[in-house]
C-alpha cells in the first residue's frame, strides 16, 4: 500500500491510495496540470508496473480524451480528460483484474474564469470575469461554450470596446480599431436565445449580445448599472445574454471606460489614439 496524501496542484482536490491485487502495480504520485472548464487536463502518474497493466477511470464531471493518453515508461502514464462539468472530478487507478482502487486523485471543476486585459500596452487594467455554463445540452452552456472559444482562439486580441454608455455599459469583442468586424474561424454551435431562466442584466453583470458580427457570436458587454429594470426576462435576455458576472472590484476600470467619448447611442467616437488604446483588449486568457 502506498499513501499517497493530500496534494494541491493543478485545481487543488485530494488523493490516496488503496490495497493492489496485483502489487506489481504501485503508484507514487498523481499530480494535475491546469485545470480549465471545458479544456483538456492532464494527469501524470508515476510509480510501476503502469505501462500494459494498469487501468483506470474517470468519473463525475469530466470526459475522458484517450486519444491524447501516453505511456511515457513503465514507469510513468499521463492521462487526459475534459472538465464540462461543475464538481468534482475523480481519477482512479485499478491494478488488472479487480476492482479495488490502487489510488486515486480527486479535483474540483469550478465555474470558468476569463481575465479580459484592457488598456495601453504599457499599462492594461484586468478585468476577471466568472461564467456560469448552466447544465449541459442547455443554450446557456452554447453560449458561455463559444465566448471560451473566441477567448483561447485569441479573437478578441487587438478588438475594441466600441460601445461605451457612461456609467451603463460597455460593449465590444466585435470591432477591430477600423470599427470593421473581426475575422476568424466561426465557433462550433450557434446560440439561441430563448433563455428565460437566464440571470438578468443587472449591475456588474456579463452578457453577450445575441446579434453576429463577424464571424459569429462574439460581441459581448459588462453592465455598471441595473439595465433590466421594467423587462420581462425574455425581453431582457433578447438584448443582452448574461452568461456570468465581472468582480465589482473591477468596476472603476469599466466605469473608465464607459466614460470615453461617444456618440448619441455611445459608440466610440473620439479620433483621438489614446482613448482608442484605452478602449483596446490587449488578450483574453481562461484562467480556470
Amino acid at each position: 500500500m502506498v499513501v499517497l496524501g493530500t496534494a494541491c496542484g493543478g485545481g487543488g482536490g485530494s488523493s490516496g491510495s488503496g490495497g493492489s491485487a496485483d502489487p506489481s502495480v504501485q503508484v507514487g504520485q498523481i499530480t494535475v496540470g491546469a485545470v480549465r472548464f471545458g479544456q483538456v487536463t492532464e494527469f501524470v502518474v508515476t510509480g510501476s508496473g503502469l505501462a500494459n497493466r494498469a487501468t483506470h477511470t474517470f468519473s463525475g464531471s469530466c470526459t475522458p480524451s484517450p486519444a491524447d493518453d501516453r505511456t511515457i515508461s513503465d514507469a510513468e502514464l499521463r492521462l487526459h480528460c475534459t472538465p464540462d462539468e461543475l464538481g468534482i472530478m475523480t481519477l482512479s487507478i485499478y491494478a488488472p483484474g479487480s476492482t479495488d482502487r490502487v489510488a486515486w486523485r480527486d479535483v474540483l471543476i469550478d465555474k470558468p474564469q476569463v481575465k479580459l486585459s484592457v488598456g495601453p500596452v504599457l499599462s492594461p487594467q484586468d478585468i476577471t470575469i466568472t461564467l456560469d455554463p448552466g447544465i449541459r445540452g442547455s443554450s446557456q452552456r452554447v453560449w458561455v461554450n463559444n465566448f471560451l472559444y473566441y477567448a483561447n482562439s485569441g479573437y478578441y486580441t487587438g478588438k475594441i470596446f466600441h460601445r461605451v454608455n457612461r456609467d451603463i455599459l460597455v460593449a465590444g469583442g466585435c470591432y477591430a480599431d477600423t470599427l470593421s468586424p473581426g475575422t476568424a474561424a466561426a465557433a462550433p454551435l450557434t446560440p439561441s436565445v430563448p433563455v428565460s431562466l437566464f440571470a438578468t442584466n443587472d449591475q456588474y453583470s456579463f452578457a453577450m449580445v445575441p446579434q453576429a458580427c463577424g464571424p459569429g457570436y462574439t460581441a459581448f458587454a459588462l453592465n455598471l448599472a441595473d439595465n433590466s429594470a421594467g423587462k420581462t426576462p425574455d425581453q431582457d435576455q433578447q438584448k443582452y445574454v448574461v452568461i456570468g458576472r465581472y468582480d465589482a472590484l473591477d468596476a472603476t476600470a469599466v466605469s473608465q471606460l464607459s466614460a470615453l467619448p461617444n456618440t448619441w447611442n455611445g459608440f466610440l467616437q473620439s479620433p483621438v489614439p489614446d482613448d482608442r488604446s484605452l478602449a483596446t483588449i490587449r488578450g483574453a486568457l481562461q484562467t480556470r
